[in-house]
């Protein structure tokens, strides 16, 4: 059998390699006993070009926050996994949270712990500018020796014999120490027990997106279509044309694409379907006029952060047909597992699922919308 490429329209004899709906990095989730993988249309060389779009979805954006709070682990569970809080090879910058402890004034830098979903401080060394008195903050973890975090901090106006804090944790304290080693016995360590528990602390998060980001999000959408195959849609259509060069290419521009909403997909639970438990959820809505599908990622709880709605394209066919599909990838795991699970629930509108043609009844899509600039 002859496998064709969906996206550089490449051939080859044999199956290519597996292609989740949902990045492995975002769980795993099982539909019918069986994950929701295609391995009929997208190349290995175009599956690996675009892992860097989802490690940028996974690494760089809110998303990444999302992920770490829940504790998803991924494939290849035995690997070290990198903190975006510290940095990451997916992304220029590692997120920066920021916040105000209660009876301090100067900011700190914090991090999302897994194991129990709140803010923590992370490990880090702040001073002030010499001269602005601008509060420095940078990251330190256990990849940096003595010398690349002071340059760093000179990189950062730091001046020698300038004072400076350390922030770090109690389990995390020795490996302070052995980083400045002969200056050791020079540093003042502060007992937190005294500190009140933290609390709620306001904090802002700077991170950077570019459009692999929305690449990403709109290759979701589009595997999702092709793997159900809505009113026969294979991918390969000439409709489709524009889709499939943003997301393997980047051509176009990503707002005429994806649009992030603050509006949640799930506006009704029962069934059994808890708001309380975390979980992604797809939509697709085929209409006689266009393709459109909606995805909010890491719903539950507290809700989502909002939604993305994708302009996969114009109906592709003469006879005319219709057809509305959504699926909730509901985690399962916790924390403290080994490994990701999940399951794959049918969700069908209109008991659960707000469709995508409804928010478009007054407004087309594909003019471009103003968003953030990549």
């Amino acid at each position: 059998m002859l496998f064709k490429c969906v996206y550089c329209c490449q051939s080859q004899n044999q199956p290519f390699n597996d292609e989740h709906v949902v990045p492995r990095a975002f769980g795993k989730f099982l539909y019918e006993g069986h994950e929701l993988i295609i391995n009929d249309r997208i190349c290995n060389k175009c599956n690996q070009d675009l892992s860097w779009c989802e490690g940028e979805l996974a690494y760089g954006g809110m998303e990444a926050m999302l992920r770490r709070k829940i504790g998803i682990k991924g494939r290849n569970t035995g690997r070290k996994k990198a903190n975006p809080f510290y940095d990451n090879k997916f992304s220029k910058k590692p997120i920066k949270m920021t916040g105000i402890r209660e009876e301090f004034t100067t900011p700190n830098l914090w991090e999302l712990d897994p194991k129990t979903g709140n803010a923590v401080e992370l490990n880090h060394v702040a001073f002030q500018h010499p001269e602005t008195n601008e509060t420095k903050l940078i990251p330190t973890d256990k990849e940096m020796t003595r010398s690349s975090l002071l340059e760093t901090m000179k990189e950062n106006g730091w001046v020698d014999k300038h004072p400076f804090e350390i922030f770090t944790s109690d389990e995390d304290k020795s490996w302070i120490i052995e980083l400045f080693g002969k200056d050791a016995d020079k540093i003042e360590w502060v007992d937190n027990s005294g500190l009140k528990p933290v609390g709620k602390v306001n904090v802002e998060s700077e991170m950077v997106i570019t459009a692999k980001h929305h690449r990403a999000i709109a290759k979701i959408a589009f595997t999702y279509l092709m793997y159900f195959r809505l009113c026969g849609i294979t991918g390969f259509e000439d409709t489709f044309s524009e889709i499939r060069n943003f997301i393997r290419y980047g051509k176009g521009k990503p707002n005429d694409f994806v649009r992030y909403v603050k509006k949640d997909i799930l506006y009704e639970a029962g069934n059994g379907m808890s708001l309380v438990d975390y979980g992604h959820i797809i939509t697709c809505d085929v209409s006689k006029k266009c393709v459109l599908a909606q995805i909010q990622l890491f719903t539950g709880r507290e809700h989502g952060h909002g939604t993305y709605e994708i302009n996969i394209g114009k109906y592709p066919f003469k006879i005319i047909a219709s057809e509305v599909l959504g699926h909730w990838f509901r985690i399962t795991s916790k924390v403290t597992d080994k490994e990701d699970a999940g399951e794959v629930i049918s969700i069908q509108a209109p008991k659960y699922i707000q469709p995508p043609s409804q928010y478009y009844k007054h407004q087309s899509f594909i003019k471009p919308v103003r968003m953030r600039k990549f």
